[in-house]
Protein backbone atom coordinates (compact mmCIF):
# COMPACT_ATOMS: atom_id res chain seq x y z
CA UNK A 1 0.00 0.00 0.00
CA UNK A 2 1.39 3.38 -1.04
CA UNK A 3 0.68 6.30 1.30
CA UNK A 4 0.03 9.67 -0.36
CA UNK A 5 0.10 13.21 1.01
CA UNK A 6 -1.40 16.02 -1.06
CA UNK A 7 0.31 19.40 -0.71
CA UNK A 8 -2.56 21.85 -1.11
CA UNK A 9 -6.20 21.49 -0.09
CA UNK A 10 -7.98 23.82 -2.51
CA UNK A 11 -9.84 22.80 -5.68
CA UNK A 12 -6.87 21.12 -7.35
CA UNK A 13 -6.08 19.15 -4.21
CA UNK A 14 -9.66 17.96 -3.95
CA UNK A 15 -9.60 16.89 -7.60
CA UNK A 16 -6.35 15.00 -7.14
CA UNK A 17 -7.80 13.32 -4.05
CA UNK A 18 -10.58 11.93 -6.23
CA UNK A 19 -7.98 10.65 -8.71
CA UNK A 20 -6.07 8.91 -5.91
CA UNK A 21 -9.30 7.28 -4.73
CA UNK A 22 -9.96 6.11 -8.30
CA UNK A 23 -6.43 4.68 -8.54
CA UNK A 24 -6.98 2.75 -5.31
CA UNK A 25 -10.35 1.45 -6.53
CA UNK A 26 -8.62 0.28 -9.72
CA UNK A 27 -6.26 -1.88 -7.70
CA UNK A 28 -3.22 0.38 -7.46
CA UNK A 29 -3.33 0.28 -3.63
CA UNK A 30 -3.11 3.97 -2.81
CA UNK A 31 -3.89 5.25 0.70
CA UNK A 32 -4.68 8.93 0.99
CA UNK A 33 -3.20 10.07 4.32
CA UNK A 34 -4.43 13.66 4.09
CA UNK A 35 -3.62 17.18 2.96
CA UNK A 36 -0.79 19.46 4.01
CA UNK A 37 -1.80 23.11 3.74
CA UNK A 38 -0.47 26.01 5.82
CA UNK A 39 -3.77 27.90 5.64
CA UNK A 40 -6.27 25.15 6.50
CA UNK A 41 -4.77 23.00 9.28
CA UNK A 42 -7.48 21.14 11.21
CA UNK A 43 -10.09 21.47 8.47
CA UNK A 44 -11.46 18.70 6.26
CA UNK A 45 -11.95 18.60 2.51
CA UNK A 46 -14.51 16.06 1.28
CA UNK A 47 -13.85 13.99 4.38
CA UNK A 48 -10.05 14.16 4.08
CA UNK A 49 -8.23 15.92 6.95
CA UNK A 50 -5.74 18.75 6.58
CA UNK A 51 -3.26 17.27 9.03
CA UNK A 52 -0.52 19.92 9.04
CA UNK A 53 1.22 22.63 7.08
CA UNK A 54 4.00 21.83 4.65
CA UNK A 55 6.34 21.02 7.53
CA UNK A 56 4.31 17.82 7.89
CA UNK A 57 6.36 16.17 5.15
CA UNK A 58 8.97 15.39 7.81
CA UNK A 59 6.46 13.49 9.98
CA UNK A 60 5.50 11.13 7.15
CA UNK A 61 8.78 10.07 5.51
CA UNK A 62 7.15 7.00 3.96
CA UNK A 63 4.49 8.94 2.04
CA UNK A 64 4.66 10.02 -1.58
CA UNK A 65 4.10 13.75 -2.00
CA UNK A 66 1.92 15.33 -4.69
CA UNK A 67 2.04 19.11 -5.13
CA UNK A 68 -1.50 20.42 -5.63
CA UNK A 69 -1.01 24.16 -5.24
CA UNK A 70 -4.01 25.78 -6.93
CA UNK A 71 -3.23 28.73 -9.21
CA UNK A 72 -6.35 30.54 -8.01
CA UNK A 73 -4.92 30.79 -4.49
CA UNK A 74 -1.17 30.15 -4.91
CA UNK A 75 -0.52 31.91 -8.22
CA UNK A 76 0.38 30.50 -11.61
CA UNK A 77 3.78 29.32 -10.36
CA UNK A 78 2.50 27.92 -7.08
CA UNK A 79 3.64 24.34 -7.74
CA UNK A 80 7.20 25.45 -8.45
CA UNK A 81 7.16 27.68 -5.36
CA UNK A 82 6.20 24.69 -3.21
CA UNK A 83 8.91 22.52 -4.78
CA UNK A 84 11.53 25.19 -4.13
CA UNK A 85 10.38 25.50 -0.54
CA UNK A 86 10.93 21.73 -0.24
CA UNK A 87 14.27 21.79 -2.06
CA UNK A 88 15.75 19.48 0.59
CA UNK A 89 13.26 16.72 -0.32
CA UNK A 90 14.59 14.31 -2.99
CA UNK A 91 12.74 13.94 -6.29
CA UNK A 92 11.89 10.30 -5.63
CA UNK A 93 9.50 11.33 -2.85
CA UNK A 94 7.20 13.07 -5.33
CA UNK A 95 4.55 10.79 -6.76
CA UNK A 96 2.81 10.52 -10.10
CA UNK A 97 -1.00 10.65 -10.21
CA UNK A 98 -2.73 9.39 -13.35
CA UNK A 99 -6.46 8.94 -12.99
CA UNK A 100 -7.39 5.51 -14.42
CA UNK A 101 -10.02 7.26 -16.54
CA UNK A 102 -7.24 9.11 -18.40
CA UNK A 103 -5.51 7.64 -21.45
CA UNK A 104 -1.71 7.51 -21.28
CA UNK A 105 0.32 5.04 -23.41
CA UNK A 106 1.78 2.27 -21.28
CA UNK A 107 5.27 2.91 -22.60
CA UNK A 108 5.20 6.48 -21.24
CA UNK A 109 7.33 6.80 -18.10
CA UNK A 110 6.09 9.92 -16.40
CA UNK A 111 8.49 11.93 -14.22
CA UNK A 112 8.01 12.96 -10.57
CA UNK A 113 5.13 15.28 -9.81
CA UNK A 114 3.10 14.59 -12.97
CA UNK A 115 -0.69 14.87 -12.56
CA UNK A 116 -3.06 13.67 -15.30
CA UNK A 117 -6.74 13.87 -14.39
CA UNK A 118 -9.86 12.04 -15.63
CA UNK A 119 -10.63 12.10 -19.34
CA UNK A 120 -7.28 13.52 -20.42
CA UNK A 121 -5.63 11.84 -23.42
CA UNK A 122 -1.89 11.79 -24.12
CA UNK A 123 -1.04 10.21 -27.45
CA UNK A 124 2.22 8.77 -28.79
CA UNK A 125 5.66 10.24 -28.16
CA UNK A 126 4.58 13.02 -25.80
CA UNK A 127 7.60 14.26 -23.82
CA UNK A 128 6.60 15.23 -20.28
CA UNK A 129 8.89 17.12 -17.87
CA UNK A 130 8.51 16.98 -14.06
CA UNK A 131 5.53 18.54 -12.27
CA UNK A 132 3.31 18.92 -15.33
CA UNK A 133 -0.44 19.24 -14.71
CA UNK A 134 -2.95 18.00 -17.30
CA UNK A 135 -6.56 18.72 -16.35
CA UNK A 136 -9.67 16.75 -17.40
CA UNK A 137 -10.74 16.26 -21.04
CA UNK A 138 -7.50 17.68 -22.45
CA UNK A 139 -6.06 16.05 -25.59
CA UNK A 140 -2.34 16.14 -26.33
CA UNK A 141 -1.42 14.96 -29.82
CA UNK A 142 1.80 13.09 -30.75
CA UNK A 143 5.29 14.57 -30.44
CA UNK A 144 4.23 17.37 -28.10
CA UNK A 145 6.73 18.57 -25.51
CA UNK A 146 5.40 19.68 -22.12
CA UNK A 147 7.85 21.75 -20.07
CA UNK A 148 8.31 21.48 -16.32
CA UNK A 149 5.53 22.99 -14.19
CA UNK A 150 3.35 23.80 -17.20
CA UNK A 151 -0.43 23.56 -16.83
CA UNK A 152 -3.00 22.50 -19.41
CA UNK A 153 -6.43 23.41 -18.09
CA UNK A 154 -9.61 21.42 -18.80
CA UNK A 155 -10.54 20.85 -22.42
CA UNK A 156 -7.30 22.09 -23.99
CA UNK A 157 -6.30 20.73 -27.41
CA UNK A 158 -2.59 20.66 -28.26
CA UNK A 159 -1.68 19.87 -31.87
CA UNK A 160 1.06 17.48 -32.95
CA UNK A 161 4.62 18.65 -32.50
CA UNK A 162 3.74 21.70 -30.38
CA UNK A 163 5.94 22.80 -27.49
CA UNK A 164 4.56 24.13 -24.21
CA UNK A 165 7.28 25.94 -22.27
CA UNK A 166 8.28 25.69 -18.64
CA UNK A 167 5.70 27.15 -16.23
CA UNK A 168 3.42 28.11 -19.13
CA UNK A 169 -0.32 28.10 -18.42
CA UNK A 170 -2.84 27.23 -21.15
CA UNK A 171 -6.37 28.24 -20.18
CA UNK A 172 -9.52 26.13 -20.30
CA UNK A 173 -10.69 25.15 -23.78
CA UNK A 174 -7.76 26.74 -25.63
CA UNK A 175 -6.51 25.22 -28.89
CA UNK A 176 -2.80 25.17 -29.77
CA UNK A 177 -2.02 24.64 -33.45
CA UNK A 178 0.36 21.88 -34.47
CA UNK A 179 4.03 22.83 -34.34
CA UNK A 180 3.46 26.03 -32.36
CA UNK A 181 5.73 27.02 -29.49
CA UNK A 182 4.16 28.49 -26.34
CA UNK A 183 7.05 30.13 -24.49
CA UNK A 184 8.29 29.78 -20.94
CA UNK A 185 5.89 31.35 -18.41
CA UNK A 186 3.49 32.37 -21.19
CA UNK A 187 -0.22 32.54 -20.39
CA UNK A 188 -2.85 31.60 -22.99
CA UNK A 189 -6.37 32.75 -22.17
CA UNK A 190 -9.33 30.40 -21.99
CA UNK A 191 -10.98 29.57 -25.30
CA UNK A 192 -8.12 31.05 -27.31
CA UNK A 193 -6.95 29.66 -30.65
CA UNK A 194 -3.17 29.92 -30.94
CA UNK A 195 -1.97 29.87 -34.56
CA UNK A 196 1.58 31.19 -34.09
CA UNK A 197 4.40 31.11 -31.57
CA UNK A 198 3.81 32.81 -28.21
CA UNK A 199 6.98 34.45 -26.81
CA UNK A 200 8.24 33.87 -23.28
CA UNK A 201 6.48 35.79 -20.50
CA UNK A 202 3.59 37.04 -22.65
CA UNK A 203 -0.17 36.83 -22.20
CA UNK A 204 -2.12 35.98 -25.36
CA UNK A 205 -5.88 35.60 -25.81
CA UNK A 206 -8.57 35.63 -28.44
CA UNK A 207 -9.56 33.90 -31.69
CA UNK A 208 -7.07 33.99 -33.21
CA UNK A 209 -4.92 34.67 -30.15
CA UNK A 210 -2.96 37.91 -30.05
CA UNK A 211 -0.64 39.51 -27.49
CA UNK A 212 -2.19 41.47 -24.63
CA UNK A 213 0.72 42.28 -22.32
CA UNK A 214 3.75 40.82 -20.63
CA UNK A 215 3.22 38.54 -17.67
CA UNK A 216 4.55 39.86 -14.37
CA UNK A 217 7.58 37.98 -13.15
CA UNK A 218 7.05 36.33 -9.76
CA UNK A 219 10.09 34.05 -9.70
CA UNK A 220 13.16 33.05 -11.60
CA UNK A 221 12.93 32.61 -15.37
CA UNK A 222 13.49 29.17 -16.89
CA UNK A 223 16.87 28.58 -18.46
Amino acid sequence: MTSVLLLGADDLGRSVAEAVRAMDAAGQRMRLVGFLDDTAVGERRDGVPVIAGLEGVEAHPEALLVICADHATAGFEGRRTVRERLAHVPDDRFGVVVDPRAVVPQRHVLPPGTIVLAGAVLLAAVAVAPFVLVMPATVVMPRVTLGAYCTLEAGVRVGAGAHIGEAAHVGMGAVIREGVRVGHRALVGMGSVVLGDVPDDQIWAGVPARPLRRRARTGRRPE
